[in-house]
């Protein structure tokens, strides 16, 4: 009898373990995951080959792609290539042989997409464009918002979140506030103002948002624009408000952090060329949260005509960090038209993922799929079948 209750509970046990084990392997591309390095550094045509896994073949690495810590690397003789490790943007160079990107010493850091909100994407609100979602090293920024068509002046606002309160508020007119049209590089129309100097600056350690509202009359027998709503107290006027959508916040960057990046930008200057020299700023921007210096380093590139379908997929998906989804969509496209184009799959794959998961794109997903696949990365392949299931 005791040996049939010490069985049943052995099983019981099993069945649990099993079902465990089940559940967590369906939740595994649900957790965080770790953020490749960068191939910064490449001399050498066909010098530096990768294979995501011990079960395919090895192929020629491209300039500025991804690579996975458990990717395998085969430096060749008469090579030389360096990697940006993901976080604290150390530089390391690649040695010749073969050996995995965990080899080099790269810390695991760990990152979450699941948190993917939809914003910056109505253009009937004045939504903001910077500072959105980023830490600032300047203590006086630049704001730049979506201008709407007749529309005369705006009132800006900027709160302070740790104080629960508006700090200082103002009217576009008085701000000195500039329109931008649409062009080939920035599809989107955008007022920008200065930081009004009689206005006290920023400080570390508080997080604030702007918030950018306008106002206008309408007759009895009038509705509000589209977008717009009535004021509770005057049924005659209308406004819109950037806080109609999820309200993006902002920080400065604490000084020792700021003289860090001083010490790797002299570091950047002495070994890269102009246009390496810009991405891994933009790298160490982006590892250091400052999404909206490393957009502008990386706009610049575009406006001299840089066509290397990183630069595009890195936008997009830093668009896609602050939830500016329409500008990251007009980045995917591009980055996709320019891979195919250059016949890089790597960055191909990359982009069409990115821009899939701002669309919730079945299509776009399984173009990405395929990519990975014939890549060889089993990984990235799993991981996009699950959301492929969960779309449908």
């Amino acid at each position: 009898m005791k040996k049939s209750i010490i069985l049943l509970k052995i099983v019981s046990l099993s069945i649990a373990l099993s079902s465990e084990f089940i559940f967590n392997r369906q939740k595994l591309w649900a957790m965080p995951q770790l953020k490749p390095a960068t191939l910064i550094e490449l001399n050498g045509k066909d010098k530096l080959l990768y294979r995501p896994n011990r079960n395919t073949d090895y192929k020629p690495a491209s300039l500025y792609m991804e690579l996975k810590l458990n990717y395998h690397l085969w430096l060749k003789l008469g090579g030389n290539a360096a990697i940006m490790c993901p976080n604290d943007s150390n530089i390391i160079d690649i040695l010749q042989g073969k050996q995995t990107v965990a080899n080099l010493g790269c810390p695991k850091i760990y990152t979450d997409e699941s948190s993917f909100l939809r914003g910056g994407d109505n253009s009937n609100l004045p939504f903001i464009i910077s500072p959105r979602n980023t830490a600032i090293i300047t203590n006086k920024p630049t704001i730049r918002w979506n201008d709407l068509p007749n529309v005369e002046e705006y009132q800006i606002t900027l709160y302070s979140d740790s104080e629960n309160k508006a700090i200082w508020s103002i009217a576009s007119s008085s701000a000195n506030a500039r329109l931008h049209s649409p062009s080939a590089n920035f599809p989107l129309p955008f007022i920008e103002m200065d930081y009004p100097q009689d206005q006290p600056p920023l400080e570390v350690g508080q997080k604030y948002r702007v918030i950018v509202t306008a106002e206008k009359k309408i007759k009895p027998t009038e509705e509000c624009p589209d977008g717009w709503r009535k004021r509770d107290n005057n049924p005659f006027k209308c406004y819109v408000s950037s806080d109609f959508e999820e309200l993006p916040a902002f920080n400065q960057l604490d000084l020792s952090t700021v003289e860090e990046i001083k010490t790797r930008k002299t570091e950047f200057q002495q070994r890269f060329n102009d246009v390496e020299e810009d991405l891994a700023l933009a790298y160490l921007y982006d590892n250091n949260n400052l999404n909206m210096d490393a957009i502008e380093i990386l706009e610049n590139l575009v406006d001299q005509g840089n066509q290397t379908p990183r630069v595009y997929e890195f936008l997009g998906r830093l668009y896609k960090k602050i939830q500016l989804n329409s500008l990251a969509e007009d980045r995917y496209q591009k980055a996709i038209e320019l891979a195919k184009k250059q016949q890089n799959l790597e960055q191909q794959a990359l982009a069409q993922w990115g821009l899939a998961q701002i669309l919730q794109s079945i299509e776009l997903a399984a173009e990405a799929k395929k990519a990975y696949e014939e890549i060889g990365d089993s990984e990235e392949v799993d991981k996009i079948q699950e959301k492929i299931d969960k779309w449908r």
